[in-house]
């Protein structure tokens, strides 16, 4: 598939679970995915 996933996830995602997904998508046929950071979008970090 052309569709693009992006995932986002925070530190309390562990990398198993995280790479879990990511499995998943692929096995149903998402080829294109992306990991999306949110450095500096912590709860209580002000932009």
């Amino acid at each position: 598939m052309d569709t693009r996933i992006f995932l986002r996830a925070d530190r309390t995602v562990d990398y198993a679970t995280l790479m879990g997904v990511m499995d998943k998508l692929r096995a149903a046929g998402y080829l294109k995915v992306a990991l999306v950071s949110l450095h500096g979008q912590e709860e209580g970090v002000s932009q």
